[in-house]
C-alpha cells in the first residue's frame, strides 16, 4: 500500500465517519508515522479536508509498552527454534506467559532519556546554537593561523570545539534508538581503523584529490537540497550512501596528509598539529552522523 491508496481509503471511510459524528472542518484524526501515511499525497489531501494531525510519538515504552516487551519474546522463541506452526504457536504462548511482571514496566533510563527527547524537540533553539557555534569555531580554527598555532589558546579553542560537537552530537543521537547509536559507533569505530590501515600501507596517493573533493563536497551539498524539497526516503538512504563514501575519501585524503612520505604530494606541516586533528575530527564525526542517519532508515 502505499500513500495514493491510503489517500482512497481516507476518502471512502474516513469521511462518512466524520459526517456521521456530525463533525466538521478541524476535527482531530491520528494515526502513526508509517510511510504512507506520512505520504505527500496523504498529507495534501488531509490539509484541505481541513483535518488537523498530531504529531506521533516515537515508539517507546514510556508511551507504548509493547515496544520494549517486543523483543523478549522474540528473542525466547528464536532460541527455542521451533520447526512446525503449531510448535511455534505453541512455543509463543508459552514464552509471553513466562515473562514476568516487571518487565511491563518502563525502567528509569528510558523515562530519562524520552523526557531529554522531549526536551530536545521541543528547545530546537538548543540544536540550531550548538551548530553554529561549532560552525564559528571551524572557521576561527581554519583561518586564524595564530590561533591555531599558539599555545595555550590552540588547545583551548581545541577543546571548546570538542564541547561544542559533543552537545551537536548528543542533540542529534537523541532523536534515534540506543541500538542504532550504537551500531552507527561501532560502524564508524571500523570503518575509520581499516581507512587508516589502508591510508598508512597504501602507496596510491590520495593528497592530489582536494580539487576533486571539493567539487564533490558541493555536490553532495545540491544533492542535500534537493532531497530537502522532494523528502524521499529512498533519496535519504541514497544520500547517506554518498555522503558515507565522500567522507570515508577525505579520511583518506587527511590522514595522508597528515603522513606524508614520499609517495605523497602534499603534506601538512608539523605545525599545523591542531589544524590536523580538527580535519580528522571533522572527517570521523560526518562519518558517524551519516552511518546513523543510514542505519536510522534502514530500520
Amino acid at each position: 500500500m502505499d500513500g495514493a491508496v491510503y489517500r482512497e481509503i481516507l476518502a471512502n471511510n474516513l469521511l462518512p465517519s466524520v459526517r456521521a459524528l456530525k463533525r466538521g472542518r478541524g476535527s482531530v484524526f491520528q494515526h502513526d508515522d508509517d510511510l504512507k501515511h506520512t505520504a505527500r499525497a496523504a498529507k495534501e489531501w488531509l490539509r484541505k479536508q481541513h483535518l488537523k494531525v498530531p504529531e506521533w510519538p516515537r515508539p517507546s515504552a514510556d508511551l507504548n509498552p509493547i515496544e520494549s516487551l517486543w523483543r523478549e519474546p522474540k528473542v525466547r522463541v528464536a532460541q527455542r527454534q521451533p520447526r512446525k506452526l503449531k510448535d511455534l504457536e505453541m512455543v509463543c504462548v508459552e514464552e509471553l506467559a513466562e515473562i514476568p511482571a516487571a518487565a511491563c514496566k518502563p525502567g528509569q533510563e528510558l523515562q530519562e532519556t524520552e523526557a531529554l527527547r522531549k526536551w530536545t524537540r521541543a528547545n530546537s533553539w538548543f540544536s540550531f546554537t550548538t551548530i553554529a557555534l561549532v560552525i564559528v569555531l571551524i572557521v576561527a580554527l581554519s583561518c586564524c593561523d595564530n590561533l591555531r598555532r599558539q599555545v595555550p589558546l590552540n588547545f583551548i579553542s581545541l577543546g571548546l570545539f570538542t564541547f561544542a560537537e559533543g552537545l551537536m552530537l548528543g542533540a542529534a543521537t537523541v532523536r534515534f534508538d540506543a541500538e542504532a547509536v550504537l551500531w552507527a559507533v561501532g560502524a564508524t569505530a571500523l570503518v575509520s581503523f581499516a581507512l587508516t590501515l589502508f591510508a598508512v600501507q597504501s602507496k596510491w596517493d590520495f593528497t592530489g584529490l582536494n580539487g576533486s573533493l571539493w567539487v564533490l563536497m558541493w555536490t553532495l551539498f545540491s544533492f542535500a537540497l534537493l532531497c530537502g524539497i522532494l523528502r524521499s526516503q529512498y533519496l535519504y538512504i541514497l544520500y547517506a550512501c554518498l555522503g558515507t563514501l565522500l567522507f570515508s575519501l577525505y579520511l583518506v585524503f587527511d590522514t595522508q596528509l597528515i603522513l606524508g612520505g614520499k609517495h605523497r604530494k602534499y603534506q601538512v606541516s608539523p605545525e599545523e598539529y591542531v589544524f590536523a586533528a580538527l580535519n580528522l575530527y571533522l572527517d570521523i564525526v560526518s562519518l558517524f552522523l551519516l552511518l546513523l542517519q543510514l542505519i536510522g532508515l534502514c530500520r
